[in-house]
């Protein structure tokens, strides 16, 4: 899958999801979850509807994005599997809402994994900050996630290097600080602006 394997990856869930099934067990690998993010890669209009409606689980869209939505019981992952669902379906302000959402929440709440979650969370904000031509505020968004991964998940930062690149040309360089304390400070006080929250320290 992270091999862009799809249609192999895909079948190999599908065997192991009705093998489960079969023998009566428990998916306590949660392949379902991992079906349903391979579903979401593939770009297929028909398999991100699929993963969305999974990734929503009991919930709606509009519990998400409401300004009412509890973002103490519905997690980080959540609200980042749906909000790259919709991007993938070009609903970037939906998409950023639940963007930074999920950014607030695996920031303040989430310890399993943060740091690549979060990486992903800030490129996912990213890319939809480039698709509406804020692409200040993409930078930002874009050397968070790299800081993110460098260390914590070489895999993935290497797999992103394209996008990475758009922060190395010597005009964004001048223009985004060296200090990743200052890159943290322009996300979460941009993200608090938006969502009307305070980071909890």
């Amino acid at each position: 899958w992270l091999n862009q394997e799809f249609d192999k990856s895909i079948d190999i869930c599908e065997e192991a999801l009705y093998l489960i099934k079969r023998a009566e067990q428990d998916d306590k690998y949660d392949i379902r979850h991992t079906y349903h993010l391979i579903l979401r890669d593939t770009r297929v209009t028909e398999n991100i509807d699929k993963a969305l409606e999974f990734f929503l689980s009991t919930h709606t869209l509009n519990d998400l994005i409401s300004n009412d939505s509890d973002l103490n019981n519905i997690n980080g992952v959540t609200y980042g599997n749906v909000g790259r669902c919709l991007l993938l379906k070009d609903d970037y302000q939906n998409s950023l809402i639940c963007n930074f959402k999920s950014f607030y929440s695996l920031y303040c709440f989430t310890k399993y994994q943060r740091k690549i979650n979060l990486g992903y969370a800030a490129l996912w904000i990213a890319e939809v900050l480039i698709k509406q031509e804020e692409y200040e505020k993409a930078y930002y968004f874009l050397a968070f996630s790299k800081d993110c991964w460098y260390e914590h998940a070489p895999v993935l930062y290497n797999q992103n290097l394209e996008s990475f690149d758009i922060i190395e040309s010597d005009d964004v360089k001048a223009r985004i600080p060296k200090d990743f304390w200052k890159i943290d400070k322009y996300c979460t006080e941009l993200i608090e602006e938006s969502l009307n929250i305070k980071f909890k320290q």
